[in-house]
């Protein structure tokens, strides 16, 4: 059924990689952006002074596909052993997407870097993909549960 734990943590999921596309959450910063850094750093990703999942399609394609392939999981009730495979697939993309992130945006830190010295400031975007990873794997351990439970009353009848 969908009122399961699961579903309400593949629902949480689902949402913190959604709050990623909105501009207020940021993966990091520059601390500095004054006029000076801010034209040395044009080029890079950091144009804008921010790095943000749409600052690379990669990232936005990887966001985009775990966040429908969460949400097709939740009305995935009926068949768990689908379910659950479908959700290792979906903590592998996510592990994948926070992985390249922190990647690029230091290989984008390195180049602004090259030019002109500045910090980064790591802003509250860059703990919602650990979270979401965290939710899809409570899921996984609550589907598990319930594929368990289904087994043993089979054994019963």
């Amino acid at each position: 059924m969908i009122q399961r734990i699961q579903s309400l943590w593949l629902l949480f999921a689902a949402i913190f990689i959604g709050l990623l596309f909105h501009d207020g959450f940021k993966f990091s910063a520059l601390k500095d952006q004054s006029d000076h850094v801010m034209t040395k750093a044009s080029e890079t990703a950091f144009a804008d002074g921010i790095f943000t999942l749409s600052d690379h399609l990669i990232l936005m394609v990887a966001g985009g596909v775990s966040v429908a392939l969460i949400l097709i999981i939740i009305f995935l009730y009926t068949n768990r052993s689908l379910q659950l495979r479908i959700s290792k697939v979906a903590l592998f993309i996510l592990l994948i997407l926070n992985g390249l992130a922190f990647y690029l945006m230091y290989r984008e830190l390195n180049l602004v870097n090259e030019i002109v010295d500045v910090d980064l400031a790591v802003k509250p975007g860059a703990f919602l993909p650990f979270l979401s990873i965290l939710f899809i794997y409570l899921a996984i351990k609550n589907i598990n549960k319930d594929q368990k439970i289904v087994k043993s009353m089979d054994r019963l009848r």
